[in-house]
């Protein structure tokens, strides 16, 4: 009888201990739930503020487009920054043509790498870049001939055409109000007029 009370009461403290590791282990998920909500909308606010530091690209109407008449069939362009910010170009302007009632004229018009490849120009205010112009002749009374009253210039980079002053016909500083052409070729912009129209 004594070894049976012996063992009852000993092993009475280890039941105590048993029931005394049950609470703590509910511990745990109180610490979890508490840590589960990182700050994420931080870093997704600062996105957009860098993207309003962009700088604007150049309009259209940033530039004045000019040709001056070189020859019997060829022109020089000078495109110029006519806005109050820096402007840069690249490639070739694009060229459309209107008749007299300003409708579209369709002229095939084909880019060429003359006086060589288009490299990355800025204009600051003021400045321009230059290319050639040239087209075929033709006779007025011939199907495959245009007959275009207006010369629109479409700076590269953008989207809206600008008319053209078309001047120097006959050596000096006369209009060139209307124009008889069946193809026109048009030459890479550079930064200076060194042998532009020389092809």
């Amino acid at each position: 009888m004594r070894k049976s009370i012996v063992v009852l009461t000993a092993a009475l403290p280890l039941a105590l201990a048993a029931c005394g590791t049950s609470t703590p282990a509910a511990a745990p998920p109180a610490t979890v739930t508490t840590s589960a909500t990182p700050p994420t909308t931080v870093t997704t606010a600062a996105a957009p503020a860098e993207a309003t530091t962009d700088k604007a690209a150049c309009a259209a109407t940033d530039f004045k487009a000019e040709l001056t008449a070189q020859g019997r069939s060829i022109a020089l362009l000078a495109l110029t920054n006519n806005g109050t910010k820096e402007c840069s170009v690249r490639g070739w302007a694009k060229f459309s043509f209107l008749a007299a009632d300003n409708s579209s004229v369709a002229v095939r018009v084909g880019n060429v790498d003359q006086p060589g490849p288009g490299t990355k120009i800025v204009l600051k205010p003021g400045q321009s870049a230059f290319a050639g112009f040239k087209w075929a002749s033709c006779d007025k009374g011939d199907e495959s001939c245009h007959v275009v009253t207006t010369v629109q210039v479409t700076p590269p980079g953008t989207g809206t055409p600008l008319v053209a002053d078309f001047i120097g016909f006959n050596g000096g500083n006369e209009k060139v109000n209307e124009l008889a052409l069946s193809s026109a070729q048009v030459g890479t912009l550079q930064p200076a007029t060194q042998g532009v129209v020389a092809w």
